[in-house]
Parts: C-alpha cells; sequence; structure tokens
C-alpha cells in the first residue's frame, strides 16, 4: 500500500492509481471527518523490516511500502517499485 500524510497531517492511500483522503468512520460529522494527525490517536509512522506501520485509533494498523510525510518533506521506502 502507498500512502501519503499531507502537509495539513491528513491521511491520503493510494487506490487505482489515485490518491484519495481518508475518512475517519468513528466521527459523527454527517459530512465526515478526515482522518489527520490532529487526532490524539494518530501514530507517528514506524519503519520496519516488513514496512512501514501507521499506528491508528482503536488499535488498527496500517503497513505501508511506501509512505511519503509531506509534513517534514521525508520520503520513506521500503522497497523499489
Amino acid at each position: 500500500m502507498i500512502g501519503k500524510i499531507m502537509s495539513d497531517g491528513t491521511l491520503h492511500i493510494s487506490r487505482a492509481g489515485r490518491f484519495r483522503r481518508q475518512l475517519c468512520c468513528y466521527q459523527h460529522d454527517p459530512y465526515g471527518g478526515e482522518c489527520m494527525d490532529f487526532c490524539p490517536l494518530f501514530g507517528e509512522p514506524t519503519k520496519t523490516d516488513s514496512g512501514i506501520i501507521l499506528r491508528l485509533c482503536h488499535g488498527k494498523e496500517l503497513m505501508f511500502s511506501q509512505l511519503t510525510d509531506e509534513r517534514s518533506n521525508v520520503i520513506e521506502q521500503t522497497k523499489e517499485d
């Protein structure tokens, strides 16, 4: 999976060749709140031998092969695509 944390802290995941912003399924906002780093349950990316892990709320973890963090202009990659 390929993802980006945008400069404003929102999480985007590549789906069908396009980056799509991710909405929080736990917010009860009728317009849907975005999954972003202002949430205290949004973890920092951690590089491991098997990929880059991003811990989210309710014990969820996303595993990325490539994650760009535009908050700090750092690109982490675990393999060549």
